[in-house]
């Protein structure tokens, strides 16, 4: 939720921008939209690795 200071000075959110003060001068931004990339092949691959791996040192402590 965003603050009202004195002379309009707003810090907080407020809708989807973002008001703060930096270095003694009022700014705003827009709130970034949260997205979920897809993975690259490069990616997926270690990802299949480390899972290898896990189930591998799993069964060699049974």
């Amino acid at each position: 939720m965003g603050k009202v200071h004195f002379l309009l000075g707003i810090n907080g959110k407020v809708g989807g921008f973002v008001f703060y003060e930096l270095n003694g001068q009022q700014m705003v931004r827009k709130i970034a939209e949260k997205k979920k990339s897809t993975k690259t092949e490069g990616q997926k691959i270690v990802l299949q690795q480390n899972t290898e791996f896990s189930k591998a040192s799993v069964h060699e402590y049974l």
